[in-house]
């Protein structure tokens, strides 16, 4: 038995999320990048890269190299899985199309695709493999643009303006030469219409289809995730823990999987790291069905977490003033005030480094627990709470 299908769709629809979330069954093969695949591809930095991609190769030894590499990776795939690869032959075609068009402001699209077309009946030494292709749903992209927003830690760009404006050309000729590659049913097409697992879910229902295994869909019996979010002595765990008392949550830590992730990632925890350890535990524990996970320091981490799960993840914001913070830490602790105001203000500080701040901006739930009875407070969440879960 040998299962060969492809995953592809536009630069930044999440195919690499996806593929990571697939390799987590042990059937799953992912054989890595193609440029894995020839010594031919060189080792730069990402925007001295871009420069020997759009400019300094010729276009027809990147072409060949292409081709090359996509007749190596066949060549290593191991029978009795399911190999899951980063983007078809389909794909690579409209890649290489993309690329000419982009370089060569005089090549018009139906000579580009003729010279693509024909090079790969050359040189490629396969038929062309199962593909599912990732489209984007405009209603969905808007809305989690929205999200991203609301994420003041965006990441550096690498690139130059005059390379992210050359990109940017690249990827209106890509969707146009992909619609043109993919138009045939030999495609197979999924909608990013959802939140992360439910695109996965569908992903795995129609890989078992097409390879004749069975891959479970993950996290399917998840019902609420609440993730916590506040400064020191802001209620929190009296919260998680009066949740997991009185309604049966399983309460979880993120210290705990932020340490799985650097244990299992290279020492990297990533958000998206983060987010696959919870995954992968809450699929081997599929008895339960509520949880709370504390505490988000800042916002990527809960931007991701629903991007992942979608309307079952909330999360929830508690304010509280400082005076009142510190009072608690003091009795809390038998410390004199002083003292529990230099601990509060040391934690504070560190969490609004971290942008604990920005997670306002996109939190389902903010609640100020500013009262003196716990359980006037905590009742009061409580229905706060079950309406947005109930919301959807």
């Amino acid at each position: 038995l040998m299962s060969i299908v492809s995953l592809s769709g536009v630069d930044g629809i999440g195919k690499s999320e996806q593929i990571a979330l697939l390799r987590s069954h042990p059937q799953v093969r992912y054989g890595g990048p193609l440029t894995q695949y020839s010594d031919k591809w060189p080792k730069l930095s990402p925007a001295d890269h871009f420069e020997w991609w759009f400019k300094r190769v010729p276009f027809e030894r990147f072409l060949d190299l292409v081709i090359e590499s996509l007749n190596e990776r066949r060549h290593q795939v191991i029978g009795g899985f399911v190999n899951v690869q980063d983007r078809g032959e389909r794909m690579f075609k409209a890649v290489c199309v993309a690329t000419l068009l982009t370089r060569e402001s005089t090549v018009g699209f139906s000579d580009a695709t003729r010279i693509v077309d024909s090079a790969f009946k050359s040189g490629l030494a396969h038929e062309e493999g199962k593909e599912i292709l990732l489209v984007r749903e405009e209603r969905y992209g808007l809305n989690a643009s929205v999200l991203n927003e609301a994420n003041k830690l965006e990441r550096e760009s690498p690139f130059s303006t005059e390379q992210n404006n050359t990109y940017s050309k690249y990827q209106s000729y890509l969707s146009v030469a992909l619609d043109h590659y993919t138009a045939g049913e030999e495609c197979r097409k999924v909608q990013v219409d959802s939140c992360i697992l439910s695109v996965q879910n569908e992903l795995r229902a129609i890989l078992s289809e097409m390879t004749a295994t069975t891959l479970p869909a993950l996290c399917g019996d998840l019902e609420e995730l609440v993730v916590f979010s506040g400064l020191s002595e802001c209620g929190k765990s009296s919260f998680a823990q009066t949740l997991h008392d009185r309604k049966g949550f399983y309460r979880l830590k993120i210290k705990y999987f932020r340490h799985l992730a650097t244990r299992h990632n290279a020492g990297k925890d990533t958000r998206e790291a983060i987010g696959h350890e919870l995954v992968r535990f809450l699929d081997d524990h599929a008895h339960i069905r509520q949880v709370t996970l504390e505490s988000l320091h800042g916002p990527e981490l809960g931007l991701h977490l629903k991007a992942l799960f979608g309307n079952r993840c909330k999360v929830v914001f508690i304010s509280a003033p400082e005076r009142l913070r510190i009072e608690r830490l003091s009795q809390q602790l038998k410390i004199s005030e002083a003292d529990a105001t230099v601990i509060v203000r040391e934690k504070d500080a560190l969490k609004i480094s971290c942008g604990i701040e920005n997670v306002i901006a996109f939190a389902d739930v903010l609640f100020e627990n500013s009262g003196s009875d716990f359980e006037t407070a905590f009742e009061s969440f409580h229905s706060v709470l079950r309406s947005k879960l109930k919301a959807g």
